[in-house]
C-alpha cells in the first residue's frame, strides 16, 4: 500500500477497497473498469511489487552467491487484474467448469462438501459479491471468473519474463537455478467450489518447472511421473552439489533432467488436509467430530484414489472410468477389495513417514551413528 502512495495513487484505506467491484457484474469488465477508474494499471499490481524488490536486491548485492524465494501472490483472490490482462481472455475461450447439472447432485458425494460450501463464499473470491455461496455463480459467471483467473496467470509470465531478461543482461542466467511452482491449485468452479479445499486433483495439481544449469539436453522435457513439494529443497541441494539431510521425505528431481530416472520411484502422489477451526469449532459441531478428527489423507495413482478421513466415511475414486470424480466406490462391493489394498498403503505411508526428526539415527559404543539420505531410500 505504501508502495503504491509513493507511486502517486489515490490508495483507499484498504486493499479490499483497492479491489471492491459492483455486486452486479462479477466478471472482468467490472473488475478492469473498477481498477482502471482508480488509476490501477499493470504496474501497480502485486506481481509488479515482487518483481521489482527483486530486481532491486539483484541490483544491490555485492557478488557471491544469493537466494531468492519470490512469492508472486497472484494468481488468488480476490480475483482482479488490470489491463491489458482483464480482457486478454474472453469467457469463451475459458473451459467449462467439471461439475454435475446441479449443485443438489454434487452433495451427495461425502459430507465434506457442505463445510466446503459454506466456507467458499463469494466475497473471498471477488470483493464486493458478498457472503453468498460462490456455488450459486451460473455458468456464465464461472467463465468470466476464469477468464480474469487465466488473465492472472499471464500477468505472472510477465513478470518472470522481465525477471530472466534481468539474469540474462547481468550474465548470472547461466549459473542461476531456477524453480517455478506453486503452493495449491484453484478449483474455479468444479464441483460448484474454489479455492483449495478438498480432496479433488484441481486442489492440489500444480506447476512445477525446473531449469538447471548444465542440464541443457533435458530443455523441453516433460515428466509425467509424480512428484510433491517436498522434492523442491533436495532437487535444490543436488543441483548445488550439497548434502541432503537423512530426515528429507522428498528426493531429487535431478536425474529426470539426465534422463535416467530412479527405477524406484514413486508410483503414486499423497497429500493432507487439516479443516478444523480452533476459534469456533464449527466442523467439528455440525459433522460430530472431534478437533483430531477434522482431517484427511489421499493417496492418488494413476488409476484410483483413496481419501481416509478418521471420523467420516471414506472415498475410493475410479478415475479411469470417472476423470471428473464423481463417482464414489468406497461402499461399492465390486470394488471392496481395492478399497481394502488402498487403505493398507495409506497406513503405510504415514507410518514410513511420520516425524523423523532423529530417525535414521542411533547412539553405539563408537558415539552416533546416521544413515545417509541415499541410503534409506534403499530397500534392505
Amino acid at each position: 500500500m505504501s508502495w503504491l502512495k509513493r507511486k502517486g495513487l489515490a490508495v483507499p484505506e484498504t486493499m479490499d477497497e483497492l479491489y471492491r467491484t459492483d455486486p452486479a457484474a462479477p466478471g472482468r469488465l467490472s473488475v478492469a473498469e473498477h481498477l482502471t477508474h482508480r488509476g490501477f494499471a499493470s504496474e501497480h499490481t502485486e506481481t509488479r511489487f515482487i518483481t521489482e524488490d527483486l530486481l532491486n536486491f539483484l541490483d544491490g548485492r555485492a557478488g557471491g552467491g544469493w537466494f531468492a524465494h519470490v512469492s508472486c501472490l497472484r494468481p488468488h483472490p480476490p480475483f482482479s487484474v488490470p489491463e491489458p490482462y482483464a480482457s486478454m481472455i474472453a469467457p469463451a475461450e475459458t473451459s467449462a467448469p467439471i461439475r454435475h447439472e446441479t449443485l443438489a447432485e454434487e452433495r451427495v458425494q461425502h459430507p465434506l462438501l457442505e463445510l466446503a460450501y459454506e466456507r467458499a463464499t463469494k466475497e473471498k473470491f471477488v470483493t464486493g459479491q458478498g457472503d453468498g455461496p460462490a456455488a450459486d455463480w451460473t455458468t456464465e459467471e464461472v467463465s468470466e471468473i476464469r477468464a480474469i483467473y487465466h488473465g492472472m496467470q499471464a500477468e505472472v509470465g510477465a513478470e518472470i519474463r522481465r525477471v530472466i531478461a534481468h539474469l540474462k543482461q547481468s550474465g548470472d542466467y547461466e549459473n542461476t537455478v531456477i524453480v517455478f511452482t506453486s503452493d495449491h491449485g484453484e478449483m474455479l468452479g468444479d464441483h460448484y467450489l474454489f479455492g483449495k479445499f478438498g480432496y479433488f486433483d484441481g486442489a492440489v495439481q500444480i506447476p512445477l518447472i525446473l531449469r538447471i544449469p548444465g542440464e541443457s539436453q533435458a530443455r523441453g522435457v516433460i515428466v509425467d511421473r509424480f512428484t510433491e513439494p517436498i522434492d523442491v529443497m533436495p532437487t535444490i541441494l543436488d543441483a548445488l552439489r550439497l548434502d541432503i539431510p537423512s530426515q528429507v521425505d522428498g528426493r531429487s528431481l535431478i536425474s529426470f533432467s539426465r534422463g535416467a530416472p530412479p527405477s524406484n520411484w514413486r508410483d503414486a502422489a499423497h497429500w493432507e488436509m487439516d479443516f478444523r477451526d480452533v476459534i469456533d469449532g464449527k466442523p467439528e459441531r455440525d459433522m460430530g467430530l472431534t478437533l483430531d478428527e477434522c482431517q484427511f489423507s489421499v493417496i492418488r495413482d494413476e488409476r484410483y484414489k483413496y481419501v481416509h478421513f478418521p471420523g467420516l466415511p471414506a472415498l475410493f475414486l475410479d478415475l479411469e472410468r470417472d476423470p471428473g470424480e464423481f463417482e464414489n466406490r468406497a461402499e461399492d462391493p465390486d470394488y471392496r477389495d481395492l478399497v481394502l489394498d488402498y487403505a493398507r498403503m495409506m497406513l503405510s505411508w504415514r507410518m514410513a513417514h511420520a516425524d523423523r526428526t532423529l530417525t535414521g539415527m542411533m547412539v553405539g559404543p563408537y558415539g552416533l551413528v546416521a544413515r545417509s539420505h541415499a541410503d534409506r531410500q534403499m530397500r534392505v
